[in-house]
């Protein structure tokens, strides 16, 4: 196995296609990656998966429905200042 930590918009073009098992894309907020689904695609195997953190108000603006919408709860974490604690929640769209 091979993991690659590095920024995949410089490293994609570098990739061979049908090549990857997985991608899983935790992007910074607001910065769209939609344009650069269509290569993510060619980079997998046959039965390759991509897994894509999103914001819950993003899900309806992605370029093709997911297979599924995982949610990953988080543990209950302190708010800063507040000593209160509240739940917190990723979205992961999943496409295969």
């Amino acid at each position: 196995m091979k993991i690659l930590n590095k920024d995949i918009i410089n490293e994609l073009p570098n990739i061979p296609n049908e090549s990857i098992d997985m991608i899983f894309i935790d992007p910074p907020y607001h910065q769209d990656f939609t344009q650069y689904l269509p290569d993510f695609r060619k980079k997998l195997k046959q039965n390759g998966q991509i897994l894509w953190c999103v914001q819950p108000t993003e899900l309806f603006d992605l370029p093709e429905k997911p297979l599924q919408v995982l949610v990953w709860k988080e543990p209950m974490a302190p708010k800063p200042k507040r000593r209160k604690y509240y739940e917190t929640f990723d979205v992961i769209a999943w496409y295969a």
